[in-house]
């Protein structure tokens, strides 16, 4: 069965940070994977109707891409993403087959918005910031299951090592990628 590793969190808390860490560590110790960034998959306007953060279509978006990674031969995946309800983790198991590892990274609300000054700005700035309030508090009362860490005084790969740990994917024996 596929392996997927969600690293979820709201909008500044390290998620793409976190997954980028974790492609270095595994890349380092020759360990094959892939890492998606699932909101490319999600860029579409407008948005289809009754999928408002375009979840749905990403992940169908990622199914099909899976195959072709899968001609490669097996690997995880490491996908940072937004998952606001368990249900949202039992669809992309089932849509692609995975056995989840969910981990769900927090910071303070001052830590969040200082992240995201520094890469956004105008609107943008404004409406990731209120954006990640509200999903700060959608993902605490969503309660998931997983791994729950604060980022907020610890480097990414301090973040990475930790979130690995409870994949077992350092233990792997290295290998190469699979070429066409």
């Amino acid at each position: 069965m596929r392996q997927v590793l969600i690293i979820n969190g709201p909008c500044g808390v390290g998620k793409t940070t976190a997954a980028c860490a974790i492609s270095d560590l595994l890349c380092e110790r020759a360990i094959a994977h892939q890492h998606l960034d699932f909101d490319s998959l999600t860029q579409t306007f407008p948005r289809p109707s009754g999928d408002p953060f375009a979840v749905t279509l990403g992940v169908r978006a990622l199914a099909a891409a899976m195959v072709v990674y899968d001609s490669y031969g097996p690997r995880p995946l490491i996908l940072p993403m937004v998952v606001e309800e368990r249900e949202e983790l039992s669809f992309i198991a089932q849509v692609l087959q995975a056995d989840i590892t969910h981990t769900r990274l927090t910071a303070p609300q001052s830590v969040r918005h200082q992240r995201l000054a520094g890469r956004e700005t105008g609107d943008w700035l404004k409406n990731l910031s209120a954006r990640s309030d509200e999903l700060s508090g959608i993902l605490d009362a969503a309660n998931l299951p997983g791994l729950t860490l604060d980022t907020t005084n610890q480097t990414p790969q301090e973040v990475a090592l930790a979130i690995l740990a409870q994949t077992g994917w350092l233990n792997a024996a290295p290998n190469t990628l699979a070429t066409a």
